[in-house]
């Protein structure tokens, strides 16, 4: 029984991680991909070209996001939590 959940809270984080991290590295992906073709196509090969875009977009990405970000983690971390008392009254001593 213990095991079980235990296996059920990990693939629940990491389920979560992947989630909540998706919308970060594919919009840095995708703005690294835009600037790395401005990048070929010009000619300019500074490293700002490519980082500035990123960060400006990751940032953005976090103004919308982070609402949302912030519930998935908080509901996540409510549900480890109640789980790990169930966890202790069932281990603890009787």
């Amino acid at each position: 029984m213990m095991s079980a959940t235990v296996l059920d809270v990990w693939r629940a984080a990491l389920t979560n991680c992947a989630m909540v991290t998706a919308p970060y590295i594919i919009v840095a992906l995708i703005v690294g991909l835009m600037a790395s073709v401005f990048q070929a196509m010009t000619q300019i090969q500074e490293n700002i070209v490519a980082f500035a875009p990123k960060v400006i977009a990751v940032g953005l990405v976090l103004a919308l996001a982070g609402n949302w970000t912030l519930d998935i983690m908080t509901t996540f971390l409510r549900e480890v939590t109640v789980l790990m008392t169930e966890i202790g009254h069932n281990v603890g001593p009787h």
